[in-house]
């Protein structure tokens, strides 16, 4: 299942809730109970294109850790909420996603 860029933008405001991302016009007709998921607190400069495991407990996505350039390859349980590179941490790497089993 695609996520996409809705989970995982660095901006949005505050809530009650926690951090809500903000949506066009229209949007709302199709997406409800949006949250972000990361943020720059987590050490990261940019982060997005992220997949839902297949439990839908955890989400896979790319992001450049602060202070460097190339994108790193993270898993984040929505329990915890605390991510953990998977990804080498030599090189750039994209485009990560759970396989069904």
């Amino acid at each position: 299942m695609f996520v996409g860029a809705w989970f995982m933008c660095l901006a949005g405001c505050g809530t009650a809730d926690g951090p809500r991302i903000e949506q066009g016009p229209g949007e709302e007709q199709y997406l409800t109970r949006v949250r972000q998921l990361t943020s720059p607190a987590m050490g990261f400069e940019r982060a997005g294109e992220a997949y839902f495991s297949p439990d839908g407990r955890r989400i896979i996505f790319q992001a450049v850790p602060a202070g460097r350039e190339g994108y790193q390859i993270y898993v984040l349980s929505l329990g915890d909420r605390r991510p953990r590179r998977v990804s080498t941490g030599r090189g750039e790497c994209t485009c990560a996603y759970f396989r069904p089993d």
